[in-house]
Parts: C-alpha cells; structure tokens; sequence
C-alpha cells in the first residue's frame, strides 16, 4: 500500500487493490480487511479531498487521473459489495459514509463504463431496499435496518 499515494504507481496499486477486495476469504482474514478499507480510505482522502467535484475533475483530467477515478469506483465497489458488513460499525462509520460519499460523486462522471460500475453498486442497495420495504427477508439484505440507520444522513431512501 506504500505505492498508493506515489503517481506514477497509484493506479496500478488500486487495481491491485481493488482485486484484494474483491476476494471472499475466511473470518481470519477479517482484521486484515478493515486495515485495507481504513489504510486505502485515508490515503484516497489525501489524494482526492471528500469535496472534489467527481465529473467535472474527470472531464478535465489526463487519462491517468479518469483511470484513477474508475480504479476508486472499482475498489470501492469491490470491498463494500464483499466486505461491507466488516466496517458497520462505529469505529468505522466517518469512513464508510465517506465512501458512500466518493460513490455519489463518481456515479455522476459522465462515462458509460465508470456509470456502470457504480449502478451495478447502487441496484443491489436499491434491491435491498425494495425486498426491506415489502417485509421480504433475503439473506444479503438481512441487515438493512440497521445499514438504513446508519446511512440516514448521507442518501435519503423514498
């Protein structure tokens, strides 16, 4: 992870990253992923302040800094669609809304595939929202009351 924050690195470090995240380990590996989403999400904070306007710094930037941007929506996917239940949790809620946050903002990036990588994020929530509304239960949806809680304050859920 020491290459994350160096430019000539960044993306290829996200990737990596983003492959990491997307893996679906035992329970001893637990620990570990939280350190990944706290490490990687303090350093993305560095490097692309919370306040960054997402589409217009993708429609001005070189191709390196719109890969880093689809590289972010990759990671952030990739771990909070497998590892989202490890950080739902108070020591972790300023990063997890954070990354909430990031998503919001790279889902208005005017670019087909970076669009859809967020969407397919977004429909699984929504989905999850749909089946909590109709009092069905699913097993990947099971802890909507308490994510809709947690997340009260960044989306608003009609």
């Amino acid at each position: 992870m020491q290459f994350l924050e160096v430019p000539d690195f960044r993306n290829v470090a996200l990737k990596c990253l983003s492959e990491i995240a997307g893996l679906a380990v035992g329970p001893e590996y637990n620990g570990k992923f939280v350190t990944l989403f706290n490490v990687v999400m303090t350093s993305i904070n560095r490097m692309v302040p919370p306040s960054t306007d997402m589409a217009a710094a993708y429609a001005t930037s070189d191709d390196d800094d719109q890969q880093l941007i689809s590289n972010l929506a990759l990671f952030l996917t990739n771990y909070l669609h497998h590892h989202l239940r490890l950080i739902e949790n108070p020591e972790n809620q300023e990063l997890l809304i954070n990354a909430h946050l990031y998503l919001i903002k790279i889902s208005t990036v005017d670019d087909r595939e970076v669009f859809k990588i967020c969407l397919e994020y977004w429909a699984k929530v929504r989905f999850c929202i749909s089946i909590h509304s109709a009092k069905l239960t699913i097993s990947s949806c099971r802890n909507y009351t308490r994510r809709s809680r947690v997340y009260r304050s960044t989306i608003s859920i009609r």
